[in-house]
């Protein structure tokens, strides 16, 4: 028997703030996180509104624990990154990821979410942000 585990490397962009931003309307997610998540999907690197993003992406934040609902509601829809994984986990061929999340603050809040979101489905989960 082959007891080999499967790991991916996944690089991580922001397609899940945006798709929060347009698509999270009507999902329980308040009107000021949504704001906040608009304000975050057009924000330049390095900007307030990004930084902002960084300091929120931490359990127990109040905009992390919404988009975290979220993403685990529709996660194939939510996630370009997930959705690219979708057969390697449906094939149960994925045991653990390293997320690679790029120097700004959107970018390690959406990693930060799918760490949160693998780690709950049972993958060994590590988020590296790379300067």
């Amino acid at each position: 028997m082959d007891h080999r585990r499967i790991a991916h490397i996944v690089t991580v962009g922001t397609s899940i703030v945006r798709n929060l931003a347009q698509n999270a309307s009507g999902q329980s997610v308040s009107s000021d996180i949504l704001e906040k998540f608009k304000r975050w999907a057009q924000a330049s690197p390095r900007s307030r509104e990004d930084a902002e993003a960084g300091e929120r992406a931490c359990s127990g934040c109040e905009e992390f624990e919404a988009g975290l609902r979220f993403l685990a509601s529709k996660p194939y829809e939510v996630s370009a990154e997930l959705n690219a994984m979708r057969s390697y986990l449906e094939e149960g061929m994925v045991d653990a990821v390293v997320l690679l999340s790029s120097d700004t603050g959107v970018s390690e809040f959406s990693g930060r979410l799918l760490e949160a979101y693998l780690s709950s489905e049972g993958k060994q989960v590590e988020t590296i942000r790379v300067p």
